[in-house]
């Protein structure tokens, strides 16, 4: 899709077809799928960073593996962190909610992100003690997440207990996943 897909989501609805509106709410109202992400508790270098309100767009090199990704983030009040990942050899994609201040069992988990206005993505993962990942397996599926960030200005994570864990602001998110498509080469 290249860097078009940022013309695809904003709000004006000239911008968005009916086909691409009915594929959000298909996939959003049906949850999206899980895998596990290899990258989730690796460290790494932040090589290049630019910051747009409540966002940054970061390009990192894991550091035991040597591999680079580009990543849009942002961080809230309690300090965690909501980051989309794209590693720039294979196009694994994935996103990462953290806190260092988790206890979380590790394994298969539902979570889902609020956005104000009422919709919520219901999506399957896995957790890892101190964070909760969803790799994107279906490119279409990142597209009407990254979508949701643009077009909303909060999101609230909520565990599969429905209880609300953690809430990021939206500010500066468009300008970011912009930089992140560039950094990526085009989603």
């Amino acid at each position: 899709m290249g860097s078009n897909w940022m013309q695809m989501l904003m709000p004006h609805p000239r911008r968005i077809g009916h086909r691409v509106c009915a594929l959000a709410a298909l996939l959003v109202s049906a949850g999206m799928t899980l895998a596990a992400s290899p990258a989730v508790a690796a460290s790494f270098d932040l090589l290049s960073s630019e910051k747009f309100d409540a966002w940054e767009a970061n390009f990192f090199r894991n550091i035991s593996s040597g591999r680079t990704f580009c990543a849009a983030q942002t961080t809230s009040g309690d300090g965690s962190v909501l980051r989309v990942n794209l590693y720039n050899d294979n196009r694994e994609a994935f996103l990462e909610l953290y806190n260092p201040a988790w206890s979380l069992r590790e394994g298969g988990v539902r979570f889902a992100l609020s956005f104000d206005g009422g919709y919520t993505a219901d999506l399957q993962g896995k957790s890892w003690g101190d964070s909760y990942t969803h790799d994107f397996l279906v490119q279409e599926n990142m597209l009407v997440l990254l979508g949701l960030l643009v077009k909303h200005n909060q999101v609230r994570l909520v565990n599969s207990n429905g209880m609300q864990v953690s809430e990021f602001s939206l500010k500066g998110s468009s300008q970011a996943l912009a930089a992140f498509d560039k950094c990526a080469g085009g989603i």
